[in-house]
């Protein structure tokens, strides 16, 4: 029997690879934020999956997290620290009302490394990209994919807290292509009513 392989880093050539990429319209893309002003915010903490892990903090590139549902959205932010109590979530309400929902309008394409379907064994990784507790790995893979030649936007992946919906990364170089966004608080965005059943949310 083949030994099971896991997750690797980045190979040596990969900027040669011919990477699989799917283009996505911003204007499709959900992002939750808990600022009503500055977005979009790309982090250099190098504490998030695909973060840039430079010890440099000041030459990190910038990397921005969005859904391309709003359940994909919801459960990144609201959910990634949690863990339900007998089948439900219990959080506080005011995790809900400090946030807000921003959306962006059509600009164009974003191009990105795509690490969902098809895409993620044709560019080289398995699942775990999107599912290790410990972004090491994916962090190099993001050097990676930052530094090949074809420039793309960043990086599309199937989300670890909702694996039927995917997430994005998006490196800071694509900021002119996420335009004009409208800011909504949370509460009041067409749908939430859904996904908080959906997910079984109890609010304290």
């Amino acid at each position: 029997m083949a030994q099971q392989r896991h997750l690797q880093p980045p190979p040596a050539d990969y900027a040669t690879w011919d990477l699989k990429t799917k283009e996505v319209d911003p204007a499709t893309l959900y992002r939750v934020s808990g600022h009503s002003s500055g977005e979009p915010y790309f982090g250099r903490s190098a504490d998030k999956r695909f973060d840039d892990p430079n010890p440099n903090a000041a030459a990190r590139y910038g990397a921005c997290y969005l859904g391309e549902r709003l359940s994909g959205a919801f459960a990144e932010t609201l959910l990634h620290n949690e863990m339900p109590v007998n089948g439900e979530f219990v959080i506080a309400e005011t995790e809900l009302a400090r946030r807000f929902l921003v959306r962006f309008q059509a600009a164009s394409p974003l191009v990105l490394a795509n690490f969902a379907g098809s895409g993620l064994r044709n560019n080289g990784a398995t699942a775990e990209i999107s599912t290790t507790p410990d972004y090491e790995l994916p962090q190099q893979w993001s050097v990676a994919i930052h530094a090949h030649p074809i420039n793309v936007d960043g990086i599309l992946y199937m989300s670890r807290q909702l694996n039927t919906g995917k997430a994005i990364a998006l490196f800071d170089r694509a900021a002119a292509k996420l335009r004009n966004p409208v800011y909504t608080p949370l509460a009041e965005v067409r749908g939430i009513s859904r996904v908080i059943k959906e997910f079984r949310i109890r609010w304290t």
